[in-house]
């Protein structure tokens, strides 16, 4: 496999860096993840394009009944690059609850699902074309959801003669591997192949828009059903093609850039693959402007062992119950006045997450259970509420949660090795614990223990935690993002 041309780039304030963690050292396997290394530097994120361009972004998740990650970071991507002057329009999808069969059409400014209440982003106009699709089918990203409604959508919204304007978008964006495959039905639509871009010396077919690949999950490692069984293989071929057929692509964190790079190399005759690169999502504004947390960090009312995730087997929140049960019957949750507190809904039909909330319940009736997805006061408001924020997948492409804790003072327990992406933000500054999550639960749970006996070192990683998650910002990261579609289409208006 040839190498991947990964471009990390990461940005941390100055000062948020050094030492490791103080007092809060576990039992073997858990630790602070080790200070920067001298001399490292971020890429730069000047802006390279002279004029704005005209972009396409498809995300089957936006700001309609938002129900997970995707779509929040999906609306911060879309803000920053119409912040930063670019034209964009989105065509997502939307559950049909009313029955129309009708798209909604219409201008955003606020970044839908990251504007729900609290502080919220300077508003950013954008264009939203939301296509229905079977409500019954909503609330997940894998095989299960109606992206063949979403993909035709999109193909009958491309073949619209004002779809594209006076001339096809400069780039298309393409969220995952719904969106890959809704891009080649648009560019099918409009008579063209998915472009790669301008070749040196030659022009670009003009309804051949270069697609640049958003890789928000590798689903080829993740499950497709409660049962965990394997995705179909339609998903997987989706995944290795977008690899090979973008312009570029796009991952949140170097372990999913990598896995991208070997699904590309593992076809019959694999193409040299899509420069890759490493764009981490950045703090949510509405958390960006809050005033500091009301709770100190060492305050009695921090109590709360959270596991605040989407309830779904690519998350693995049955570690976090097996690991309260050992806590709750070693007397441990008892011995350091910590209660767990579940946080998150689950995909429609799945019984895994209450199967999950039953589990805690039974290990410790006085747990805090909240369904559902909650805007940012809430979150915020409950992250200074806990002790340990348990984030329980061995891999996770980034972790929001574990950057929104930490900007409210609260440390996270964490997988090490790499593999989930906010840990390359919080890990260097010694702003999370991490563990080999590998281990049997009865280990992790003994270090669970340890970490929650020293309320002293966990309140300085969570101060650590909340330098780093500020030093990433959104500006910076649609800065980041911008530079990879300027470097496909060669920047500057009608490119």
């Amino acid at each position: 496999m040839k190498e991947a041309n990964i471009a990390c780039m990461v940005t941390l304030r100055d000062g948020a860096g050094g030492g490791a963690l103080k007092g809060a050292q576990a039992a073997p396997g858990a630790h602070a993840a080790p200070a920067p290394t001298p001399g490292t530097t971020a890429p730069s994120t000047t802006t390279t394009s002279s004029l704005p361009l005209d972009l396409l972004f498809l995300s089957y998740e936006f700001s309609h009944a938002t129900f997970s990650g995707n779509g929040v970071l999906a609306c911060s991507q879309v803000r920053a690059l119409a912040g930063r002057g670019h034209r964009v329009t989105v065509v997502c999808a939307r559950p049909d609850d009313d029955g129309t069969g009708e798209a909604e059409e219409g201008e955003e400014g606020g970044g839908g699902a990251g504007g729900r209440g609290g502080p919220a982003p300077a508003p950013v106009p954008h264009r939203v074309v939301a296509l229905p699709v079977p409500a019954a089918k909503w609330g997940t990203l894998d095989g299960r959801a109606a992206w063949r409604e979403y993909v035709a959508g999109v193909a009958a919204w491309a073949a619209r003669p004002a779809a594209a304007g006076p001339a096809p978008p400069a780039a298309v964006l393409a969220v995952d591997w719904s969106g890959w495959l809704a891009a080649a039905a648009l560019c099918s639509a409009w008579g063209g192949g998915r472009g790669r871009g301008r070749p040196a010396g030659q022009a670009r077919p003009p309804a051949t828009p270069a697609v640049v690949f958003l890789n928000y999950r590798v689903f080829t490692h993740s499950a497709c059903s409660p049962d965990g069984c394997p995705l179909s293989a339609p998903v997987r071929a989706a995944e290795a093609d977008a690899v090979a057929g973008a312009a570029a692509a796009v991952a949140l964190c170097a372990a999913d850039a990598a896995d991208l790079a070997a699904l590309a190399a593992g076809g019959p005759a694999p193409p040299p693959p899509a420069p890759l690169a490493v764009v981490l999502p950045a703090l949510r504004p509405e958390f960006a402007a809050l005033p500091p947390p009301a709770t100190p960090p060492l305050s009695p009312h921090r109590t709360l062992l959270l596991c605040c995730v989407r309830l779904a087997p690519e998350k693995e929140p049955g570690r976090f119950a097996e690991v309260v049960e050992r806590l709750a019957a070693s007397g441990a949750l008892a011995r350091h006045g910590v209660v767990p507190a579940v946080v998150g809904g689950g995909p429609a039909g799945d019984p895994s997450a209450a199967a999950v909330r039953a589990r805690v319940t039974a290990a410790c009736p006085a747990v805090f259970i909240l369904p559902g997805f909650l805007g940012p006061p809430a979150l915020a408001a409950l992250y200074e509420r806990i002790a340990l924020n348990f984030h329980p997948p061995a891999a996770d492409a980034f972790g929001m949660t574990v950057v929104e804790a930490g900007s409210r003072g609260a440390p996270s327990f964490v997988a090490d090795g790499g593999r989930v992406g906010a840990t390359a933000l919080l890990g260097p500054a010694g702003g999370a614990c991490l563990a080999d999550f590998g281990q049997p639960a009865a280990a992790l749970a003994a270090q669970v223990d340890t970490l929650l006996a020293d309320r002293a070192g966990l309140a300085d990683v969570g101060a650590r935690a909340r330098v780093a998650a500020g030093g990433w910002d959104e500006a910076a990261a649609g800065a980041a993002l911008e530079a990879v579609v300027v470097g496909v289409v060669g920047g500057g208006e009608g490119a």
